[in-house]
């Protein structure tokens, strides 16, 4: 008995051993994926301050977002870009498509592809999204005006991006099984507001700054163990 409790207690230091260095493993990946978001952002946004002096780019590296303001891309109520907004964007696709190709592989063959040193962590997904403020729009008796609004915005850029740059929807995950298209589309209406420091939406008088477009920039993060070992299973047949 007392050699059957010894042996219960090996196997349960084994595997407390094993599941301490998965998390660790786990975690040390997400720290560097959040690192080479930090460092992409920070490029873009030096890219973009450079090519586009004047225009007032965010960056927030905790949530991955580059935020493009509204008054540089469209007029009010406007949903289809100003001449400025489509000058603006063709110069973001053309640095996009410098950047992202390093943090991304590519389904065509005669794609963009990364001009430096690869990233070991991968983009899982750039969504553009669209943002108004919560004044209703003149007209509007369905209440969905805003929400429409945004989602036609952040359609209009997604194009004007792919537009200017085709290779850019023909970047994945990275995944060699299921390669995923990176860019997507979203429209939140006001329902996402700039916040302050404390969480709080932006009082009235600085509610210009919710009419936005944003990038967010979500990484790979590390797969379950079954996940893993199914996605080896199919890569091998």
């Amino acid at each position: 008995m007392s050699d059957m409790l010894v042996g219960l207690l090996f196997v349960f230091i084994i595997l407390l051993v094993y599941f301490a260095v998965t998390f660790k493993q786990k975690e040390d990946y997400l720290v560097g994926a959040g690192e080479a978001r930090k460092k992409l952002l920070e490029q873009l946004e030096k890219d973009i301050e450079h090519k586009l002096p004047g225009v007032d780019v965010v960056i927030d590296t905790e949530t991955g977002i580059l935020r493009l303001p509204e008054e540089v891309l469209f007029e009010s109520n406007e949903f289809e870009l100003s001449p400025r907004g489509q000058a603006a964007i063709k110069t973001v696709a053309d640095i996009l498509a410098d950047r992202l190709p390093c943090y991304t592989k590519s389904i065509d063959p005669n794609g963009l592809r990364c001009a430096g040193q690869e990233e070991s962590h991968k983009i899982d997904t750039l969504l553009v999204e669209g943002h108004t403020d919560g004044d209703p729009i003149r007209g509007d008796l369905t209440g969905l005006g805003n929400l429409d609004l945004s989602a036609r915005r952040a359609t209009r850029t997604y194009l004007a991006l792919t537009q200017a740059q085709p290779g850019l929807d023909k970047l994945t995950n990275g995944d060699n099984v299921h390669p995923t298209p990176v860019l997507g589309v979203a429209g939140y209406g006001p329902h996402r507001p700039v916040t302050d420091n404390s969480g709080r939406p932006l009082p009235d008088a600085e509610k210009a700054r919710h009419r936005r477009i944003d990038l967010r920039f979500i990484m790979v993060t590390p797969k379950s163990d079954a996940a893993q070992q199914a996605s080896k299973m199919l890569s091998s047949r």
